[in-house]
């Protein structure tokens, strides 16, 4: 009896360890010649602005904020401030804003590429995982920054965010900005 019964807990553990064993989500997939860089995650700024996803990017940080400020009405994250108004402007930095939704119950991986003068942006979204209040999914704008050093010294850049959905595909969005 002790012996059947020890049989049945060594299977029941067995079949329960399997079950929780999860296939490897796919990942980002960063664009052919381009290498990956470092960004800098700045704060959540203005939310409910409309459709997402959505980008804006420029040299300094008046160049993101007056956009993001004139799409939203001020309507950012911490009350009565506006939109990343605590940050002091760095000539050294390059500023780019993504307008995504809040993948609550999906994963999300996000990275930052390069390749001559266009610089991705790229959000990654596996497959679900659970079940979402409607209400965690508003869009916000998030404030990012990279050193000016790995972009061209002048000209134009494109900063191009990749949506990449397992569920839909890739999705791109551009934005432009002259470093004069």
């Amino acid at each position: 009896m002790k012996g059947a019964l020890l049989a049945l807990v060594v299977v029941a553990v067995a079949a329960c360890s399997t079950s929780v064993v999860l296939p490897l989500q796919p990942g980002p997939v960063i664009p052919n010649g381009a290498h990956s860089i470092d960004v800098t995650f700045r704060g959540a700024g203005a939310y409910g602005c409309g459709v997402a996803p959505s980008i804006v990017a420029g040299p300094s940080l008046e160049d993101v904020k007056i956009p993001v400020i004139q799409r939203c009405r001020s309507q950012c994250i911490t009350p009565g401030l506006a939109c990343w108004a605590q940050l002091p402007d760095q000539p050294d930095d390059f500023y780019f804003a993504v307008y995504t939704v809040n993948e609550c119950a999906r994963p999300v991986r996000e990275l930052a590429a390069v390749r001559g003068s266009t610089l991705y942006f790229i959000h990654f979204i596996g497959k679900p995982a659970g079940v979402c209040d409607a209400a965690l999914m508003q869009p916000a704008y998030r404030l990012f920054t990279s050193t000016r050093s790995v972009l061209p010294a002048s000209g134009k850049v494109t900063v191009e965010l990749q949506v990449e959905d397992v569920n839909t595909g890739t999705s791109t969005y551009d934005a432009e900005a002259n470093l004069g």
